[in-house]
Order: C-alpha cells, then structure tokens, then sequence
C-alpha cells in the first residue's frame, strides 16, 4: 500500500507537470512547497531571547526593525539552525526536512548613530524538503515494477532573503523615561526550487521584494509595548522542464513557463514586561492572513509567550511556547496542523560575545504532520 501511494502521487505530480507546461502563455499556482512546516518562525516571537519589542544581533533579519534601538555600538551575528525530519508530513511515510541544514539561517550587521540604527540581514524564509523515498520504476510491459528498480523523487525549495534595515528613536515623548522607536525593513526574496521525477526536472527561479514596518514604545523600566506589519512574500519567476533521459524525447520542446510562490501577510501585536530585576515576561499575538494567498485558507492566531531570567555574571536562560496552526475551509485529507512548540535557551555573554543555545520541541502537544525538534546555536560579536 506504501509503495502505490508513493506510485500514485509521482504519477499524479508528473502528469499535472506536463499539463502545465504545455501552456506557454500560463501563469502558474503557488509552486509546491510546504508551506506549513518549510517556514521558519520568526524572532518577534515571544521565544528565546528575543521579542517583538527587544531582539538579539543574530535574530534582526526576523525581529520587529524598532528593536533595533537597543543596540549601542556596532554589532554582527549569525545562527545555525538543525530541524528534526518529520516522516509523516504529508501522508504515511512521506516526509519533511531542511534543505542544506548546516547553512547559516540568519545573520546580520547593525551599525549605531546615536538615535538612529542602520543594518543589512540575511535570511532563509523558506526551507524545504519532500522525501518520497524510493519508488519502484515501472514501464508498459512492467505495470508493477518488479524489476527492482528504483527512483527518488527529489522535491526541494529554499526562499533566501536579503535585507536593508533602519531604524529611529524618539527620547522623551510624554516624560523622562519613554522611548518611541520606529523601523524598516526592505527584503529581496530569492525562490531557486527543483522538483525531479525520474528523468524529468523542473527548475524554478525568481525573485521579488517584500518590506516589514514595526513600532516599539518604552513607557518606562516596566513596560514595553511592540506593533509590526510584514508583507508577505510574492515571487513570479521563470521554470524550465528538461529530460535527462533519450535526447530524442518530445519533453524537449516543452516552452519556458511562469509561476507565483506567495507567502501570507502578517500583523503582530506584543508587550514586554519586567516586573522585579532579571527577570522580563513577553507575550505575542500574530495575524497570519493566510486567506490572502487562497481562498480555502482561513486566517488564523498564532500566540507566544516566554520568560527571561538573568543570573548576574554568569548566564540567562529563557523558557518559552509558541502555538501555530493551518486550517482550510475545505479539507480532504487529515489537516490537522497545529503545533505547540516549548522552547528553553541559554545565553552566555563573555565581555564583547554573546553564545546563545536554544532548542524548540513539538513532540508533547502537537499534531503528528508538526512533531518536530529544532536546535539553534548563535554567536554575536559587539564592536566597543
């Protein structure tokens, strides 16, 4: 039953590659990524050491652009981020995982002038892998493939992004101890996918920009309160259908085709506080406009919340959760997608470094298609 699923799937992919194709004035649907588990989670995210109203310098390229504020003096950073496979994240035994997982998955540079903050970032918005396993080759006179051989699907998508970031501050607003900041962030988002199914390949590439605006308002020591828009990704870009196979195969005059990959729009509201000394609470909600990109999809909330504490001279550990979902208006198959992550991080400041090591589980509360483990390692470096 496995391995004609598998069949059936490839089968159905190849065909609905074909048709497509064959149109060469058509602009294609979303390209086939895994939209759910292939995003990575963003820093305003009340997990970890950064907020939406406070970020760490390996976090900017994800984080609310006003909490560029905090920095003093020039600061660079970047982390590495290790996703567990999901085996079953699609259907039975058809999986997900990262693709080039040992790349950074974020790094970034910000440069201080008194009240204003400038800085540039880089970003893997997107990354994805489908894992078909191996599927028997079968021909006309070998309906069921009992040749023994085999082929592996290889369905991989990455969206890069790079980015200009700034920020402003405003000291003094409605008495001594405020701070009103304002910030910007300009992306260009690069998708290269490739989607192979035994001699056939399609190679997808294309690039568009997206932006990010934020606000962070400091009433005093005690409360902070974060706003933030990002406009989703929205790519249109070029595809190629080529045959590895005979060259006298009719794939060849298969025309240049065009596609759209979209990622949802977003809207997030957080607040910070810091009730006694060393210790801060943060909570998030996220508007995710996932319609906006389907009609079968419905908008959802996506809600954090963490707690830092600061053990002086030695380290801060933090203890957080993040709860996610999708939900469509019409499903056929076992949708559920909701995925509770709990986070706990470490922070270890030795005069100018910064090491920071998270881990974000969803075993414990989370649907099958979403139980997963990350691991983070990241290194800031301050210029003093």
């Amino acid at each position: 039953m496995k391995e004609k699923m598998r069949l059936l799937l490839s089968m159905i992919l190849a065909t609905a590659t074909f048709l497509f194709a064959g149109d060469r004035e058509r602009i294609g649907t979303d390209s086939p990524i895994l939209l759910t588990q292939g995003i990575t989670s963003d820093a305003y995210q009340s997990i970890g050491f950064s907020n939406s109203v406070s970020t760490t310098i390996i976090d900017i390229s994800t984080s609310n652009p006003a909490s560029l504020n905090e920095f003093a003096s020039p600061s660079f950073g970047f982390n590495v981020e290790y996703s567990t496979k999901i085996n079953n994240a699609i259907f039975t035994d058809i999986g997900y995982e990262r693709v080039n997982p040992w790349l950074p998955t974020t790094a970034g540079f910000i440069y201080p002038f008194n009240n204003f903050q400038i800085g540039i970032s880089y970003h893997q918005k997107y990354s994805g892998s489908i894992d078909f396993g191996e599927i028997p080759i079968t021909t006309i006179e070998d309906m069921d493939g009992s040749s023994g051989q085999t082929f592996s699907p290889v369905f991989e998508t990455t969206i890069y992004s790079y980015s200009f970031l700034a920020a402003y501050s405003f000291k003094g607003i409605f008495h001594n101890e405020d701070k009103l900041s304002f910030g910007a962030q300009i992306f260009y988002d690069y998708l290269n996918s490739k989607e192979e199914i035994h001699r056939i390949t399609s190679v997808e590439k294309g690039g568009d920009y997206s932006w990010k605006i934020g606000t962070v308002y400091k009433l005093n020591n005690l409360l902070s309160i974060g706003f933030l828009f990002e406009k989703g990704v929205d790519i249109e870009g070029k595809g190629n259908i080529h045959d590895k196979g005979d060259v006298s195969s009719s794939i060849l005059s298969i025309p240049e085709y065009t596609f759209n990959v979209r990622l949802p729009n977003k809207f997030i509201f957080g607040l910070t506080t810091n009730p006694i000394n060393n210790l801060s609470f943060s909570a998030t909600l996220t508007s995710v406009f996932w319609n906006s990109i389907g009609n079968n999809n419905k908008d959802i909330i996506e809600l954090s919340a963490g707690g830092i504490y600061k053990f002086p001279e030695l380290f801060d550990i933090s203890l957080g959760f993040y709860n996610t979902d999708r939900k469509y208006n019409e499903t056929y198959f076992d949708n559920n997608l909701n995925a509770t992550f709990i986070s706990i991080g470490l922070r270890i400041s030795m005069k100018n470094l910064e090491i920071i090591f998270e881990i974000n589980d969803s075993h414990l509360f989370s649907a099958e298609k979403r139980k997963q483990t990350n691991i983070r390692l990241g290194l800031g470096y301050s210029i003093k």
